[in-house]
C-alpha cells in the first residue's frame, strides 16, 4: 500500500553492496503484472508511485530507469545473453508448486507432475525428432538457431518458404523446405505445450490445461507425419 516504504524497506537493502564489478548494474525484476490490475484495487497507483516518484520524493539510493533508454545508453557494446531460470514461473504463497507440488489452497494437484513429466518425455521425442532431420537436410544447418528465428514466420514479418531458402540455400528443393518448415511449426507447439498457466489452477479440466494438451497433440501429430513415428500414441497412453 505503500510505494515509498517499500522501496525503503524492501527494495533498497537488497540492492546494497556490490551487486557485480565495475559500474552501475542495471537489474530487471519481473512482477504478476495481474496484481496491478483487477486482482488487487488501487494496486496500480502503488505500481505507479514505485517506478514513478514524484519531484521531492526522498532519493531510495537507486534509480527507475527504461530498457530503451539502457539500449540506447549501450548502442555499439556487447550484448548479454540473458536465460529464464527453468521452474521459476510464479505459483503460490507457498513456493513456486506450479509444475510439480499439492499447493496446500487446491483442491488435488497430485495430477500436475505426471503431466508435467509426460510432456517432458515428448518434448525429448520431438527434439530427437528434429535433429534427425536436421541432418537430412542439405546445407550446414543449425536447426536450434533457425528456430529461434522462426518467431520472424509465425508473427509474419517474413514468408515461410523464403525463410526455409535462407536456412537451407537457394538450391533447396520445394519438398525439404517444406520439411524444415513443419519441424519448426512442431517446435513451435512443443514449446506452447509448456504454457505455465496449464498448471496453474486447482484442477485439469480447464481451458489452459486444454490448450496446452491441444498444443502436445498437434506437436506429436506433426512429428509423426514427417518421420513415421508414434509419439501422439505414446502420449496417450501414457
Amino acid at each position: 500500500a505503500d510505494a515509498d516504504r517499500f522501496a525503503r524497506e524492501r527494495i533498497a537493502p537488497r540492492l546494497g553492496g556490490s551487486l557485480h564489478d565495475g559500474g552501475a548494474p542495471t537489474l530487471v525484476i519481473a512482477s504478476d503484472g495481474e496484481l496491478y490490475g483487477h486482482h488487487q484495487s488501487f494496486r496500480d497507483l502503488f505500481l505507479h508511485r514505485l517506478v514513478a516518484p514524484s519531484e521531492g520524493t526522498a532519493d531510495r539510493g537507486y534509480d527507475v530507469v527504461t530498457l530503451a533508454a539502457v539500449a540506447e545508453a549501450a548502442a555499439g557494446q556487447p550484448l548479454h545473453e540473458i536465460r529464464i531460470r527453468d521452474r521459476t514461473s510464479w505459483s503460490c504463497h507457498h513456493g513456486v508448486l506450479r509444475w510439480s507440488g499439492e499447493c496446500p489452497d487446491a483442491t488435488d494437484g497430485r495430477w500436475k507432475a505426471p503431466l508435467r513429466a509426460a510432456l517432458e518425455r515428448l518434448a525429448g521425442g520431438i527434439d530427437t525428432a528434429t535433429e534427425a532431420l536436421a541432418r537430412e537436410l542439405p546445407g550446414d544447418l543449425d536447426v536450434w538457431a533457425a528456430r529461434d528465428r522462426y518467431v520472424d514466420v509465425v508473427i509474419g514479418a517474413q514468408e515461410g518458404d523464403g525463410f526455409a531458402a535462407a536456412a537451407l540455400g537457394a538450391r533447396s528443393s520445394a519438398e525439404d523446405r517444406r520439411r524444415l518448415l513443419m519441424a519448426l511449426e512442431a517446435q513451435r507447439w512443443r514449446l506452447g505445450m509448456f504454457a505455465s498457466c496449464g498448471w496453474f489452477w486447482e484442477e485439469p479440466f480447464r481451458p489452459e490445461t486444454r490448450q496446452v494438451l491441444r498444443s502436445a497433440a498437434r506437436a506429436a501429430r506433426v512429428v509423426d507425419g514427417l518421420t513415421g513415428s508414434s509419439l501422439e500414441r505414446r502420449l496417450v497412453a501414457d
